[in-house]
């Protein structure tokens, strides 16, 4: 009897002293780890995708994309630490798409990246670092490599590296992403635009008639782009590849193409040149090599980049030779002719 009474006392001592210390009983809570991300991709102002297009004859690249990559980093450093995928597309009635999804994190302060994946014709490298992360452009096939060396290069030059032009990636990013406490009912709200340009590039043609086909070599462009810094990536033994379409400008015959680029080479110095590589109807191949640098510095390529070539190519006839029509600018012309 006497150790139960200890114990009562004991009890309301205890209880008197919670009582005293102001002390209350609280659930343990864990955080939230569910954050829900909702991406809104801006495309409304892509020069010859979606404004300012030159030629309506001629189809323009694919933006919208189907899965976006969200990756989370160190908030001081520069390690990955968190990654998820969102597939859920909402298109609203202006057109407008936005990716919606979850992404499993922590509570805390991160950098954060969202970016298209899964692209055809552009990878994306390095992905575990902030720092390093960048897209490139697919290498182009061993056919158009040795196409390359057969009718384009020099003798005795280190070939270049060849590669398709890069598929649009769109890309949100924020240094200073902030996941609060109990993050369930928490929605990330970013913007994603592309690191890809467009341009439009068109030469006029005498003879279209007896045109096959025609592909383009294009050098002194970026080779990739560095996504949380939005900056190209300058490498100058990079060649893109890409096919040109037979069309009309006013009714007047050219050869043109919308082609995709991670931008022109930084750089004053940097010369822009392009190769057209024709083949005839009869099978004879012509190419034909034009420094187009000065066309960067025109108000159509700074404005819409529209490339616009002046003069005028010449096929005379299937059996015959080709030639360019000179015009004021002496232009340094290179034939090379390939029997298959």
């Amino acid at each position: 009897m006497k150790k139960v009474l200890a114990y009562c006392r004991i009890s309301l001592l205890l209880l008197l002293v919670l009582c005293i210390s102001g002390c209350e009983f609280r659930p343990l809570d864990e955080p939230g780890s569910g954050v829900k991300i909702n991406v809104r991709v801006d495309v409304n102002t892509v020069v010859n995708v979606t404004t300012h297009i030159y030629n309506e004859k001629i189809p323009v690249p694919e933006i919208h994309p189907d899965v976006m990559h969200v990756t989370f980093y160190e908030e001081d450093g520069d390690r990955l630490v968190s990654e998820s995928f969102i597939t859920q597309k909402e298109v609203s009635e202006d057109g407008t798409c936005t990716m919606v999804g979850y992404a499993n994190v922590l509570p805390g302060t991160y950098k954060m990246l969202v970016y298209t994946y899964g692209t055809s014709y552009t990878y994306v490298y390095d992905n575990y670092s902030w720092s390093s992360i960048n897209a490139r452009a697919l290498q182009a096939n061993d056919f158009i490599h040795n196409r390359y060396k057969t009718s384009v290069a020099t003798k005795g030059t280190v070939p270049p590296i060849i590669t398709y032009t890069p598929d649009h990636v769109v890309v949100a990013s924020n240094e200073k992403e902030v996941i609060p406490y109990n993050s369930d009912s928490h929605t990330i709200h970013a913007v994603a635009s592309t690191v890809v340009e467009t341009y439009y590039m068109q030469v006029k043609v005498d003879g279209l008639q007896y045109v096959s086909t025609v592909r383009a070599f294009l050098s002194g462009m970026a080779s990739g782009n560095m996504l949380s810094a939005r900056k190209p990536v300058n490498d100058m033994n990079t060649v893109l590849f890409f096919d040109m379409k037979k069309s009309d400008d006013k009714g007047e015959p050219v050869i043109c193409a919308v082609f995709n680029t991670f931008g022109r080479v930084e750089g004053a110095d940097n010369k822009v040149s392009v190769t057209f590589d024709i083949v005839t109807v009869d099978g004879e191949a012509q190419s034909y090599t034009v420094d187009i640098t000065d066309l960067f510095e025109t108000e159509e390529c700074k404005k819409y980049h529209w490339l616009l070539l002046e003069d005028k190519l010449k096929i005379e006839n299937a059996q015959g030779n080709g030639g360019f029509d000179l015009g004021v600018n002496q232009w340094e012309e290179e034939e090379h002719k390939v029997h298959f």
